[in-house]
């Protein structure tokens, strides 16, 4: 099987998967994990997971995709959530919660991406990464 063959399936399993994350989650709130890091060729990259909680009160956390990101504004972070929560289909205006580890460009008071979709989305409430290493 060629490299380009396994890449197509697996691309159509990934779609799969996040259009059942999707159907899961339904029409529930949700929360977003976001965090940032640098590949080996320096080029800065965010992994998102979503967290809610099914029908019958289980909590889960999934891992629904990695972003290539050009700039590491606060704006921009804001918009590449936006982006990627639109792109699986999964409605902003039931976003209630954010969590992004402390850098001013994710976490700060007025032009962090936090702040920023704040703004758009008030419930969408915000909290620092550490809280989550006591799950």
């Amino acid at each position: 099987m060629s490299s380009d063959i396994q890449n197509e399936i697996l691309k159509l399993l990934s779609h799969t998967v996040l259009r059942l994350i999707r159907k899961q989650i339904g029409n529930n709130a949700f929360a977003i994990i976001v965090d940032g890091t640098q590949d080996i060729s320096g080029q800065e990259q965010e992994s998102f997971c979503i967290r809610y909680v099914d029908e019958d009160l289980y909590p889960h956390e999934d891992f629904i995709g990695l972003y290539q990101v050009d700039e590491t504004s606060g704006s921009a972070i804001a918009q590449i959530v936006k982006d990627a929560l639109c792109r699986n289909g999964l409605c902003m205006s039931m976003l209630r919660g954010q969590t992004y580890d402390g850098a001013s460009n994710m976490a700060g008071k007025y032009h962090g991406a936090q702040a920023l979709i704040k703004q758009e989305h008030p419930l969408a409430i915000y909290v620092h990464c550490s809280a989550h290493c006591t799950n």
